[in-house]
């Protein structure tokens, strides 16, 4: 992580990443299952023949292709304001610096830092199998203001939480059907869902003004929200 230049933009990077990378993956998927074959015609010319992609696939990048006619959803959300590309985000009135001191704290010192912050917090529950990788932390004159745990596992699978001192406030990147507002642990929340490759995603806002952002990836929707449940 580098120097940030607003720090719920930090928040929301996962979230966008994920459905940035879930063409990708489809993608490299789709070559995967689909390569070429050479056969030989009749008169010993060889032909080059595509196999079908596994329907699964097929269905996932479709479904993908269609999402992306549809305009993003711009405007609010159960509390939760989504800007259009390019729009100015606003800086929460917590951040007392300015971009360029912003400051990334070391990745040995991150979960100390994160520990004695307002910004700590704990995962009671996490799908099986997934354990502690990393921790991050950026702060404003010492102050943490952006806080994150990421959770890795088998088979791709990851779960990023990121807690910030920010405005309720993430860039449109999806339509409008796939935000479904809900209520998470009290919180008002949005859910992200997910479409062919891509992750779950989770935005809460919380009483004392901060900004959590939660990133799923190759874990069910279900479990994501448990896990959004439990943070404390």
């Amino acid at each position: 992580m580098t120097k940030r230049k607003i720090p719920y933009v930090l928040a929301a990077a996962s979230i966008v990443v994920a459905g940035l990378t879930a063409f990708l993956i489809g993608r490299y998927a789709l070559s995967r299952d689909a390569p070429a074959e050479a056969q030989v015609s009749p008169t010993g010319t060889p032909v080059i023949v595509e196999k079908p992609p596994h329907p699964s696939i097929a269905a996932a990048m479709t479904a993908i292709a269609e999402d992306n006619t549809k305009p993003r959803f711009v405007g609010e959300l159960n509390g939760i304001t989504f800007l259009g590309m390019g729009t100015p985000v606003p800086r929460s009135g917590k951040i007392a610096c300015s971009n360029a001191d912003l400051r990334e704290v070391p990745s040995s010192q991150a979960g100390s830092a994160i520990r004695g912050s307002e910004l700590d917090f704990d995962v009671t529950y996490l799908p099986p199998g997934l354990s502690l990788a990393r921790e991050t932390a950026t702060v404003c004159n010492e102050e943490v203001i952006a806080a994150g745990r990421v959770y890795e596992g088998s088979s791709g699978r990851r779960l990023s939480i990121v807690r910030s001192k920010a405005a309720p406030v993430s860039v449109a990147y999806v339509s409008r059907d796939r935000l479904k507002p809900l209520t998470i642990g009290g919180r008002p929340s949005v859910l992200i869902e997910p479409i062919g490759f891509s992750s779950t995603g989770v935005l809460m806002r919380d009483e004392e003004g901060t900004l959590w952002t939660i990133n799923a990836s190759e874990i069910d929707t279900d479990e994501a929200l448990k896990v959004a449940e439990g943070i404390k």
